[in-house]
């Protein structure tokens, strides 16, 4: 018999035992992976046999009303503009044409779903950080309008491929693509093909050719006209590509794509109807609708869209922008003013001519905020467990380093300045940020890391795509951001940490006035409260003694400068406890200098007295709050109920409660409790 050490004993014995945790492991993770299985296909075969076909776009019943939060009606939208739908007899085949192979080359020849597509998309979003690719096929956009649940969530996204399976199963591939061109949304107000053949080109969709459609398609996925001049000319280069695309795949012949390519844009000059209050505010309302509702009811005319937009602060971010704004040609000012606690936007300055320009400056307008982004970096240096008044970094300009390119691991220098090379012995977090010390900041950025700084970001709220490059702590971006993601990033440092997403959109309801719709406040702790505080403290000093003094008002007030290099891009971006608000301006055709024709235009400058004058006026007559401080929170309470405010209560009032006693249950004197 062999000779067994009680060492080889104790061996043999936690092999055993680690072969029994193996088995264990085996049957408990095969029966939790086995009864995951039957949950995904008891979902799917719930909703094959109980979920029915989404139903066609029918002719609106009535005209639809968008009314501001007083009550002021906006804009009417009349039936004939938001739902003319066709049958597929009806649409020109060029449009057929243009449409598949923009959105869905596979169309007529695969099941709903594009398998290898949802692959590719997959692998983008996960290289980028960010949704870049949807990998959607044109029946699960199609499918996507008419689903009740507006959220964007996994859950969501399998229910929509199994309704896509569904319809693909119920009806044909025509009736599928007309339903779809029925619903989608391209831009200046119209909504369907009929409508926007009518908008652009003056119309028909019956009668529309190869580059008109092309034009059409392309707006899917890009659905404003963007007005500059260099816009224009990257829409002409957007559908060219197509038709070039088309020509590839035996749509067109050469001789007839070289025509198409050769054809002028053709868009008919739109020009605000007399009757419009504000278009581009309007015309992101209507972007929003499809959001928010299936298209059966956006479409079902007769509805009451009850907006955030406030028409008092309205005419004060007017008055503010183009009271200060420089007398230059070409210059534009853009300022979005949004509630931190229910992300309502209250105001919003787009543009100084919309017949001339369609494009939103606020909204889709991507500038390099410059120092405007140093505060994501500071939020990431407080979770990092930075002390704020701490001696850290020397602020001698210039100040040389080298780094790893994240892309391609070479070894690059990066020369960094202050502003007017101004040097600066050894400073503190907080002293560096009150004077913005670009030298500083790109050695915090060392300390902390970049792809930290990406993190903070996104959980703040800015949803433009993102590098960790060194160059972020100035806010150096490859893409840049709009002033509404600046505002709505700001808005969770003034919030305690929790970020809301913007809304336009408060209530929609049906010509009955039942509630089809209610924004109610969608806040998620992003930031810890402490790290929120603690930015807001920095950027509170930065208000009162350093880069952003222009911008104090008498209040409480946070904010922060940012200018970008050479003078192309000047920002002010700042809240109270009551309201987040971001100013830039700029050249929005181009990135060019600003400095031949006013002057050294830096974010403290102008952006910052439009900012001042604006929340001074919009903070008329309302309480002076103080931020949120630890373990309290922040409400927007009905007097009269003490329950949360809704559009009804005139005597609403923001103000700050200990954590976890902020009520529930919304007010239902002058609404119905939502």
């Amino acid at each position: 018999m062999p000779h067994v050490s009680p060492r080889g004993g104790n061996h043999l014995l936690e092999g055993t035992t680690l072969r029994r945790l193996r088995l264990l492991f085996k049957v408990t993770g095969g029966l939790a992976i086995a009864l995951l299985a039957l949950g995904f296909a008891a979902v799917g075969l719930y909703y094959w046999l109980f979920v029915t076909v989404p139903g066609p776009v029918v002719p609106a019943r009535g005209d639809t009303r968008i009314v501001a939060s007083d009550g002021t009606v906006l804009a009417v939208m009349m039936a004939q503009e938001h739902s003319q739908p066709l049958g597929y007899s009806d649409i020109s085949r060029a449009v057929v044409e243009a449409v598949i192979v923009k959105e869905d080359e596979s169309f007529f020849s695969h099941g709903g779903l594009d398998y290898g597509g949802i692959v590719r998309a997959a692998i983008a979003n996960f290289q980028s950080g960010a949704i870049v690719q949807g990998g959607s096929t044109i029946t699960q956009q199609y499918v996507k309008t008419t689903l009740e649940d507006r959220s964007r969530t996994y859950r969501r996204k399998f229910i929509e491929m199994l309704v896509a399976k569904k319809v693909e199963a119920a009806l044909p591939k025509e009736e599928i693509l007309s339903r779809y061109l029925n619903t989608v949304y391209f831009g200046r107000g119209a909504y369907g093909i009929e409508a926007a053949a009518r908008r652009y080109f003056d119309k028909s969709a019956r009668e529309l050719g190869y580059p008109e459609a092309a034009l059409l398609a392309v707006l899917i996925s890009a659905p404003s006209l963007k007005g500059p001049a260099v816009e224009e000319e990257d829409l002409l280069v957007q559908r060219n590509a197509l038709l070039e695309r088309m020509r590839d795949l035996g749509y067109l012949v050469p001789e007839k794509a070289a025509l198409a390519v050769a054809a002028p844009l053709g868009v008919v000059a739109q020009r605000a109807s007399s009757d419009v209050k504000w278009p581009y505010v309007v015309d992101q309302i209507k972007r929003e609708l499809l959001e928010v509702l299936p298209a059966d009811k956006a479409f079902a005319g007769g509805l009451t869209i009850e907006t955030s937009l406030d028409p008092r602060l309205q005419r004060s971010a007017e008055k503010a922008a183009y009271s200060n704004l420089p007398d230059a040609e070409g210059l534009e000012i853009a300022l979005v003013s949004m509630e931190p606690f229910t992300g309502y936007v209250r105001a919003m300055v787009a543009g100084r001519d919309y017949d001339a320009s369609q494009f939103n400056l606020s909204v889709q307008a991507r500038r390099q905020p410059g120092s405007a982004f140093k505060p994501f970096v500071l939020a990431a240096a407080f979770e990092a467990g930075i002390d704020a008044e701490a001696p850290l970094f020397s602020g001698s300009s210039p100040y040389v380093t080298s780094y790893a390119d994240p892309g391609t691991r070479v070894v690059r220098y990066w020369e960094v300045s202050n502003y007017e090379d101004r040097s600066f012995g050894r400073l503190s977090l907080l002293e560096a940020t009150v004077h913005s010390v670009n030298t500083f900041y790109a050695q915090l950025v060392g300390k902390v890391g970049a792809e930290r700084v990406v993190a903070v970001a996104r959980r703040a709220g800015i949803s433009s795509p993102l590098e960790p490059d060194p160059a972020i702590a100035l806010g150096g971006l490859k893409t840049g951001v709009s002033p509404l993601e600046m505002a709505t990033a700001y808005s969770t440092f003034a919030n305690g940490g929790v970020g809301s997403q913007p809304k336009y959109i408060v209530r929609v309801l049906d010509a009955d006035g039942e509630v089809l719709y209610y924004a109610a406040p969608d806040g998620e702790q992003e930031l810890s409260a402490q790290v929120a505080l603690n930015v807001t403290e920095v950027l509170q000093q930065v208000v009162e003694r350093g880069t952003g003094v222009r911008a104090r008002i008498g209040r409480p007030a946070a904010g922060k400068t940012g200018t970008s290099q050479d003078f192309r891009d000047a920002w002010f971006v700042g809240y109270t406890p009551e309201l987040s608000t971001a100013v830039w301006m700029g050249y929005p055709d181009e990135a060019r200098s600003m400095e031949d024709a006013v002057g050294k235009a830096a974010g403290g400058t102008v952006p910052a007295e439009v900012w001042h004058d604006y929340m001074l006026a919009a903070l008329d007559g309302s309480p002076v709050n103080g931020f949120i401080v630890a373990d309290t929170e922040l409400a927007t309470i009905c007097k009269e109920t003490f329950k949360l405010a809704v559009e009804g209560c005139e005597d609403a009032e923001v103000i700050m409660l200990p954590h976890g006693s902020v009520p529930t249950e919304y007010c239902d004197m002058h609404g119905k409790g939502y």
